[in-house]
Formats: structure tokens, C-alpha cells, sequence
């Protein structure tokens, strides 16, 4: 089996999730440094936009045909306030929509920041997506953050996002190859 570098995202935006909080300068979270996309969520429980990650891979990363055996998504996060934000959800996506298992988790986001890891090497998020569906410029994630807290606005930042794919190329028998 082989894996990818970890890859960040080649293009970011703030999708509209039922006119809900956006988040803000998007393309900070394309680079590991201290600028960060930031939303401020209303008081809670409410969610914020989708913060879409795409255009991750080319066929240079990952060969046509290959079978996609895991996929790892990583990113650096801090929220305002101990105890109150965490996942909405987190999904990937394919250039229609998001697919596969919704992997927001409870766990509260720390007010210090922190890297967190979704996925492994044999999980596939059961997307069913491909070797050609992952070069696709539309391939990427959807992550929406939550507020808890019912009597104060919240604020949650992403510092950073990269995502690595598992995968066992293709392996092709050529017939006039074979001595007898």
C-alpha cells in the first residue's frame, strides 16, 4: 500500500448553510502558520456555514486506477471558550455533494490549539469514492463547527487543513512480457 504526502487544500470557501454564521478569510487554512479562518457562532446550539476545503490532489499523487484503501483528514483548530464548540459536521465531498460517513465528533474543541486526525489507513469514510473522484478539483471536505453554549456567542477557528489518501495502484500484466 502506498500513501500521499499530506496535501492542503488548493482552494477554500464559505459555503451557505442555512444562513448560518460564515466563516471568514477562508484561504488562511491553505497554509501551517498562525492566520486562521474564523467564524463567531450566535448562541447555541447553532452551527456554523460549511468551511469547503477542494482541489487537493492530481493524478500525480494518485495513479488512475488505483484503489483507495483510507483517507486521513487533519486540521489545526481553538475555539474561544472551554466546553462549548465542537463538530457539526465534517464530510467529504465529491464535485456534486458530500458523501460517505458524517465524521464530526463530540469531543470539545480546546482553547489552545490543537491538530486532530479523522480517518486512518483502511478507513474510507464509506464514500465509495475513486482513484479519479480524489484528483477531481471538486474532491475535498465540508466542516461546520457547533455552539453549545445557550447563553453566550462562541467563536471557533481552523488554522489549518491537509489531507493524506491511502491507496494499492493498479497493477497491469503485459502478455507479450511473459517469456516461455
Amino acid at each position: 500500500m502506498s500513501v500521499t504526502d499530506w496535501k492542503p487544500a488548493g482552494t477554500t470557501a464559505n459555503v451557505d448553510r442555512d444562513g448560518k454564521p460564515a466563516w471568514g478569510t477562508t484561504d488562511n487554512v491553505r497554509t501551517d502558520d498562525d492566520d486562521f479562518s474564523i467564524v463567531v457562532l450566535d448562541k447555541g446550539p447553532t452551527y456554523s456555514d460549511w468551511l469547503r476545503l477542494t482541489n487537493f490532489f492530481t493524478t500525480s499523487d494518485i495513479p488512475a486506477g488505483a484503489t483507495i484503501n483510507g483517507i486521513e483528514v487533519q486540521y489545526k483548530r481553538l475555539a474561544s471558550a472551554a466546553d462549548w464548540v465542537n463538530d457539526s459536521m465534517l464530510k467529504l465531498r465529491k464535485t456534486s455533494d458530500r458523501v460517505g460517513d458524517n465524521k464530526a465528533s463530540a469531543t470539545k474543541w480546546a482553547i489552545a490549539k490543537e491538530t486532530v486526525t479523522y480517518g486512518g489507513s483502511t478507513d474510507t469514510w464509506n464514500s465509495g469514492l475513486t482513484a479519479a473522484d480524489l484528483v477531481d478539483s471538486g474532491f475535498g471536505i465540508d466542516l461546520s463547527a457547533l455552539n453549545n453554549d445557550v447563553d453566550n456567542i462562541r467563536s471557533a477557528a481552523i488554522y489549518f487543513c491537509q489531507i493524506r489518501v491511502y491507496y494499492t495502484a493498479l497493477v497491469t500484466f503485459w502478455p507479450w512480457a511473459i517469456i516461455m
